[in-house]
């Protein structure tokens, strides 16, 4: 039994680690490849600084991809993809500090991650189905619509990001059932 419960501890901490990485490389990509915000900073950062106009290639809610306006940033499934993956990353940190600094906290580690885990596997499975119908949606227009490729990336990084966060809820619940036999 130890075997088994230290080897499914070894997976969650693996897949929680690639979980930071990859919600990192999706914000990067999302920011360098779908998006792009204009702004004018004529009061360098203060109050006069205004958003002038702003395309995601994810388009935003409600709306099809492409330019929006200062109102619809807010709906922008760039930004959507963008917070999600700080949080995660964020989460995942503190999680993990929280975790050595307090001998997995006090024996409540394996609840903390599956947790995490439910949460993660929730939230990155709505990014991947938003993320899939406007893929889909765009590449049933136009077989070569601009982005098709860098929404198509996108869309996969979605779903293993989900697959990680499913496999540390996966590891938590064998955790928890390996713990309570033994």
């Amino acid at each position: 039994m130890g075997l088994i419960k230290g080897t499914v501890g070894l997976i969650a901490t693996i897949a929680a680690s690639i979980v930071s990485l990859l919600a990192l490389a999706i914000v990067l990509y999302t920011a360098l490849k779908l998006s792009d915000v204009n702004v004018d900073i004529g009061g360098v950062f203060g109050s006069e600084d205004t958003l002038t106009e702003g395309f995601c290639a994810l388009g935003t809610a409600g709306l099809e991809a492409g330019n929006f306006s200062t109102s619809d940033i807010a709906s922008s499934n760039c930004l959507f993809l963008e917070i999600l993956g700080g949080v995660t990353i964020a989460v995942g940190i503190v999680i993990g500090i929280i975790q050595c600094y307090t001998c997995n906290v006090c024996g409540l580690g394996g609840i903390l991650d599956l947790i995490f885990g439910i949460l993660g596997t929730a939230a990155w499975l709505a990014a991947s189905i938003i993320v899939t119908n406007v893929y889909n949606d765009t590449k049933s227009e136009a077989s070569d619509a601009p982005y098709n490729h860098e929404r198509m990336v996108i869309m996969i990084m979605c779903w293993v990001e989900f697959a990680l966060f499913a496999s540390i809820v996966l590891a938590g619940i064998m955790k928890c059932c390996s713990s309570r036999k033994s």
